[in-house]
């Protein structure tokens, strides 16, 4: 699985998040040698390789909103219970897209 960090200056984007934790654990250690702050994730669809590791990234960089499509947040959120990604009561509505706060 591969992850894009795109950044500035001053702030960095992030394009997928890994699946394997400790994957996710070295990404976030890379984003924060970069000394950027992370503004915005972007989930490109629901395969759990490009989503699964949002939930080490997001508690390494809080308060970071989490973009995917409408209906590739349905499909991370599943049945009441057995979500598959970040805290499905964390999702809100946005424009063509969801985001994750």
């Amino acid at each position: 699985m591969t992850s894009t960090l795109i950044y500035g200056d001053t702030e960095a984007i992030l394009v997928d998040t890994q699946f394997r934790i400790s994957d996710a654990e070295k990404l976030a250690d890379r984003i924060a040698a970069k000394g950027r702050r992370l503004k915005a994730i972007l989930v490109t669809h629901p395969h759990f390789d490009h989503f699964y590791g949002a939930s080490v990234l997001l508690r390494r960089f809080p308060g970071t909103p989490v973009y995917a499509s409408a209906s590739d947040i349905e499909y991370i959120k599943g049945r009441p219970g057995q979500h598959r990604g970040p805290d499905p009561r964390a999702l809100r509505r946005g424009g063509h897209s969801h985001r994750t706060s």
